[in-house]
């Protein structure tokens, strides 16, 4: 262009990646550059080489965003890896999506008035309104350039005022960029682009630098677009999550502590630390160094992993930290000479307490039917589900399975809810109310049985760690501990369903997921209550009858009342007169092969072993509290026998392991030893299946190599808790360990040196599929849950984050064109994103459920259990603890992550 002014910006436009922004910008505004200088001034700021502030502090932004807010002239977040490798992590959105609203404002704003109808009558036109997210696919494949400059090794610089090496500005050797799900998209209420795209994306850059950082020198490092971080690579400040540690703490006594090294670099491989030779634990306070290990390599990085034996177990090769023999309580990190150190962790005999009373308190937070006051939790919320409901001829916790019909009803979607809208009854409501959610869900169920289990098994496992005032509970101050006190809410919503004759319901359902907008208290959809079957019945006698037998020593009048509730379940359930068994519902369905809805007659299936292990629940405890031979007798001719043989078929090890620890701990006279024997024969070997599947894994975590980690199967609490019970069966401190070890690698001693829990340690889960956690306006999900986790590469993230389909017009999203974000060499032959296992995840608070949905049962309960099997006696919450606040998200070390 020489000294030439131009106004052509389609030319300037091919100059420079990042200049097409502008470009664009002065396209639709019809700005003019009448001097050169001015025209330089613009390449300047945008290509991020103009003057800026030595001292560039990081941006605190607002929990929820909106579109509007002013460009961070800091990187986001800034990670080392080691001292050649550092990841830069930035959030364009809000600068992003000001670019594509100003590049096409007139067609926004007049398709805005279809999201205002939405908005307020719920009847927009339709076709309009989905063409708002059409528009801003083709303005973000026209106006995010991350994805193209942030790949060019030219775009970056290092410099330091006392690092030789870096005295001028230097450029990386090696960039590998990678684009990765931070989140759900928030937006302002007035924002003109909300709802047009619902994931915050994440622009990584991994840079290697020709020369390792020196400890104690000042570093610059710098993008094309302005965005600068200035640090002091110190090794005793630098946090770096290649150092994984139990973000919590480790016991005194641990037969073992670990702590681990190792990073994946996508489209590199493994980061080499093969040159660090040692390690010290240093105190946090003093930084004096109080213990020193050698590091040696674990596992090298191999594709031998997975269902097929073809996966990378993590990417890395890892390295071990053995500090065992270090045992002195106190606050500590790891630090590695050289290259940074871990987070923050302690060593005491409570050091799980505070981890045990956040994820406990998950079970508070999912409380139905009342509010969440500012007393006990800052995540507060009004009162919900509390209006008496009606019922329906969903049969317990029916589901398409139970009947005859089931190889085409299974294949229809929403098939609960159709037969909850088509036999829904008002003529007669109920006062029922309680339980737990799950998830995004207001529904209950049978299964939610199971968490209650959980909590009353931790305290029969460790009974004097558990006392009143602990988890501070509106209950807290009773004279009942805390642990059987949120037991009891979880039992009270069924109490309340039981009828005169002693049946009880088993589900609590409406005609969809949910559907509003807003918090639990504002969801109106109406709810009615299942018929009652013989398992529903029996999960409510053995609740009752087991809650009745530990809270008896505290208040022996509630005992009796539960106790005679469950006794009145027992003998409905266990009368073969009331089978359902043949029991016809007619709805209206459409199968896969009807071309139009069709009445169907469907007759329900009912065996009589359905209930068999919740028989033997009900049968133990109430043998314990009455003294009744019968129960005994029920458990020597029926329940006992089949929890034994039945209890491996999946899904009953997941649901049924109580069950065999009440028969092979509890005080039963008469009953047959040879059942015992084999309930603690059956948990026992589990546990050592849980041994021989974490012996060889890197991060020493039980898991099943050949089956599927969905549904709870990637979470080490699922595993541990059959170690805990085989190590109070048998005492043997092997159990413990490899528990222990599983709550390591819960707690951060993993592949992303994230802990799996909100609310827990420094880094963690940063959302979480919930409805609260995605209503509250609040940035930090509410702490204690931990959704499934580690699981995969959502299909949402592939289709939104590192691939886009991109519309060629905005009238229509039938032609479209697909466009990669990342490097071919991102894929497999298959076209199948290469992430390994245990990397895999994508979070969502709406999308997604593999990786963020939980459920009180399949993660809340057992990672509850887990912690809490390991609390010592007379442990209380802090006043800090109690009293904590949610983080803004420069605070949330986990927001910022990366695969």
């Amino acid at each position: 262009m020489g000294g030439m002014v131009t106004t052509d910006w389609t030319e300037v436009k091919n100059l420079h990646p990042r200049l097409t922004a502008i470009a664009h910008f002065c396209i639709i505004s019809g700005m003019k550059i009448t001097t050169p200088a001015l025209f330089v001034c613009c390449v300047l700021v945008t290509l991020g080489t103009f003057p800026s502030p030595l001292h560039a502090e990081p941006a605190v932004k607002e929990s929820k965003p909106g579109i509007y807010a002013s460009a961070a002239k800091t990187i986001d977040k800034v990670y080392v890896y080691s001292p050649q490798w550092l990841l830069l992590i930035n959030d364009y959105m809000d600068e992003t999506e000001a670019l594509i609203y100003a590049d096409a404002k007139q067609a926004f704003d007049d398709r805005n008035k279809d999201l205002l109808d939405l908005e307020t009558t719920g009847n927009p036109n339709w076709p309009r309104y989905k063409q708002r997210a059409l528009l801003w696919k083709i303005g973000y494949e026209k106006l995010s350039t991350q994805h193209i400059w942030m790949k060019n090794p030219a775009n970056f610089t290092l410099s330091s005022p006392d690092d030789p090496n870096y005295r001028q500005p230097v450029n990386p050797e090696k960039v590998s960029y990678w684009a990765n799900s931070l989140g759900t998209r928030d937006y302002a209420p007035d924002a003109p682009l909300r709802e047009c795209f619902d994931y915050v994306i994440g622009h990584c850059a991994y840079l290697k630098w020709p020369f390792p950082l020196q400890c104690g020198k000042k570093y610059t490092v710098q993008q094309a677009d302005g965005r600068r971080y200035e640090f002091i690579f110190n090794d005793t400040r630098v946090i770096t999550p290649a150092i994984k540690v139990n973000q919590v703490g480790y016991l005194p006594d641990a037969p073992k502590k670990y702590a681990y090294l190792g990073e994946w670099i996508p489209l590199v491989g493994p980061v080499d630390y093969s040159a660090f030779r040692t390690f010290q634990i240093c105190d946090a306070t003093t930084h004096a160094v109080c213990f020193e290990g050698k590091i040696l390599l674990r596992s090298k990085d191999t594709a031998t992993w997975g269902m097929k034996k073809q996966e990378r177990y993590s990417g890395e090769d890892v390295y071990e930290m053995d500090f065992t023999a270090f045992s002195q309580s106190g606050a500590y990190y790891i630090r590695v000479p050289g290259m940074g150190r871990s987070y923050e962790f302690i060593i005491d005999k409570n050091a799980l307490g505070e981890a045990f009373y956040t994820a406990t308190r998950g079970f508070f937070h999912q409380r139905c039917g009342c509010a969440l006051e500012s007393k006990y939790t800052a995540w507060t919320r009004n009162t919900c589900h509390h209006t008496p409901i009606g019922t329906c001829k969903l049969v317990g916790n029916m589901g398409a399975w139970r009947l005859d019909d089931g190889s085409s009803v299974n294949k229809i979607k929403q098939f609960d809810f159709e037969v909850v809208r088509q036999t829904a009854d008002t003529n007669k409501t109920y006062d029922v109310w309680g339980g737990w959610h799950d998830a995004a869900d207001y529904d209950r169920r049978n299964s939610h049985h199971v968490p209650v289990w959980d909590l009353l098994l931790l305290y029969d496992l460790n009974p004097t760690a558990f006392t009143d005032g602990q988890l501070n509970l509106p209950e807290s101050g009773n004279g009942i501990p805390d642990l059987l006190d949120e037991a009891r809410y979880g039992i009270d919503v069924w109490k309340r369903s039981q009828q005169p004759d002693g049946s009880v319901s088993g589900r609590i359902e409406t005609f969809s997921h949910p559907q509003h907008k807003g918090m639990p208290d504002k969801d109106t959809d109406p709810y009615f209550l299942s018929l009652p079957d013989r398992v529903s019945t029996m999960y409510y006698a053995a609740s009752a009858s087991m809650f009745a037998r530990l809270v008896k020593p505290f208040n022996p009048a509630i005992a009796a009342e539960y106790l005679a509730t469950a006794e009145k379940a027992y003998q409905w359930a266990n009368n073969p007169a009331h089978s359902k068994d043949g029991m016809k519902i007619t709805v209206t369905l459409q199968g896969p092969t009807d071309k139009t809805p069709t009445p169907k007659t469907l007759t329900l299936i009912e065996k009589e072993g359905d209930h068999d292990f919740q028989g033997g629940m009900a049968a133990a405890n109430l043998a314990v509290l009455t003294g009744n031979k019968a129960y005994i007798s029920d458990l020597n001719t029926k329940f006992g026998a089949n929890n034994v043989r039945y209890f491996k078929s999946y899904p009953n090890y997941n649901l049924n392991y109580a069950v065999l620890y009440e028969l092979a701990s509890l005080d039963l006279p008469g009953l047959n030893p040879e059942i015992r024997e084999k309930a603690k024969t059956e948990l026992v070997a589990f546990a050592n299946e849980a041994i021989t599947n974490a012996m060889d894994v890197p991060y020493r975590h039980s898991w099943r190599e050949q089956k599927s980690r969905r549904w709870g199967g990637a979470v080490s609490a699922s595993w541990a808790r059959y170690l805990i019970l085989a190590w109070k069966l048998t005492g043997e401190e092997k159990y413990r360990l490899w528990a222990l070890l599983n709550a390591d690698f819960l707690l951060g001693c993993n592949p992303l040196s994230l802990v799996q829990t909100t609310g827990i340690g420094d880094a963690y889960i940063p959302v979480v599929q919930d409805q609260e956690t995605r209503r509250d306006g609040i940035l930090d999900p509410v702490p204690g849950i931990t959704p499934y986790g580690i699981i995969t590469t959502p299909f949402g993230v592939i289709q939104n984050v590192v691939s886009m389909n991109i519309p060629d017009s905005p009238t229509s999203d039938k032609v479209q064109h697909r466009i990669d974000f990342l490097d071919k060499a991102a894929y497999n032959a298959k076209g199948d994103l290469i992430v390994p296992l245990w990397r895999a995840i994508g979070p969502h608070g709406y999308r997604d459920p593999l990786c963020n949905e939980f459920t009180v049962q399949e993660t809340i309960g057992p990672v509850a259990l887990m912690l809490g099997a390991f609390l010592d006696k007379g442990w209380m919450p802090s006043d800090p603890l109690k009293n904590r606040q949610p983080r803004q998200r420069n605070e949330m070390n986990g927001f910022f992550w990366a695969p």
